[in-house]
């Protein structure tokens, strides 16, 4: 997991953050603004990412990072859901009134904050609904805490705290010019197969812990997508027909050659599903998906990826 943003230089504060306690895991990234634009803030409950949207080059000159992404930030209420794993939290240094009347060099600037949360940290592109927002605790942007744990991808502060909290920011956010400069470039091809390569596919007939590891993050791909427990595969540590089938499945979903077999290319791909990488276990990783991982890491390169 990215912890820090490169671009980013680090500003810490006295909080250093606090630990993600619980939740969905439907990660979300939550949007502020700090209603100052000349200065960066002197925080006593900071976010993680401070964000001078208003700065021509932002990305050079006006993100800051305070807390690492692997902990809970605190510009939320405590009890309006901010240790829910994984919710991240920016502090745009602009006024929720200006929002929708910024110019489009600001709203490149928030486009690419977002899509780094979006590229790096897994939050899905989609945006709650930002085109009303208003102050007070029961404007009608406000969802409950079960719709908020339920949300996966893009928020503003306003949208939480439901009975409870008066913000409205980040505004009107312009949903439709933040998403035309979210054009997220293609992945590059993989390169070529060679001898090395070649030697270091899992394919049918092969036994051990690596693939007990990508029969885990099979059956995890199929909870993620809620394919049904009759996909699963039997977690037997062996490459067997029955789980080369299911390697060809995921690779149709996947719109790439179905040969069955997972090489250097294909793994990382795949083992983003497996428990350990997911944290699926609400008390924290799960020891043996952590076993797992630790016995099959060192095998495929593609692994050492992710």
């Amino acid at each position: 997991m990215i912890l820090w943003t490169p671009e980013a230089t680090k500003k810490l504060y006295g909080p250093k953050g606090k630990p993600f306690i619980g939740g969905t895991y439907k990660k979300k990234l939550i949007l502020h603004t700090t209603e100052i634009t000349t200065r960066l803030p002197n925080y006593t409950a900071p976010p993680h990412l401070t964000a001078e949207i208003l700065e021509h080059d932002m990305v050079a000159n006006g993100l800051w990072q305070h807390i690492p992404y692997d902990k809970a930030a605190y510009s939320l209420r405590e009890n309006a859901l901010e240790d829910d794993y994984w919710t991240w939290q920016v502090e745009m240094n602009a006024k929720a009134k200006d929002i929708p009347n910024y110019p489009e060099y600001v709203y490149e600037n928030i486009a690419w904050v977002v899509n780094w949360f979006v590229e790096n940290l897994g939050v899905k592109a989609v945006f709650a609904d930002f085109s009303v927002m208003q102050y007070g605790m029961h404007a009608p942007q406000r969802m409950t805490d079960e719709a908020v744990r339920q949300f996966e991808g893009i928020m503003g502060h306003a949208h939480f705290g439901l009975d409870v909290d008066e913000h409205w920011d980040p505004g009107r956010l312009h949903v439709p010019k933040v998403q035309k400069y979210m054009v997220t470039a293609p992945p590059p091809p993989p390169p070529p197969p060679d001898e090395e390569e070649e030697m270091n596919t899992l394919k049918l007939g092969d036994e051990g812990n690596l693939v007990l590891f990508y029969q885990a993050a099979f059956n995890g791909w199929i909870d993620e997508y809620n394919l049904g427990n009759d996909k699963k595969v039997e977690l037997n540590k062996t490459f067997d027909e029955d789980f080369e089938d299911a390697v060809k499945f995921y690779q149709k979903a996947a719109q790439v050659e179905e040969n069955g077999a997972i090489d250097g290319a294909l793994a990382p791909a795949l083992a983003r599903f497996h428990p350990w990488f997911q944290g699926l276990k609400a008390g924290g990783f799960d020891e043996v998906a952590r076993e797992q991982a630790d016995a099959a890491h060192t095998r495929l390169d593609g692994l050492h990826a992710i």
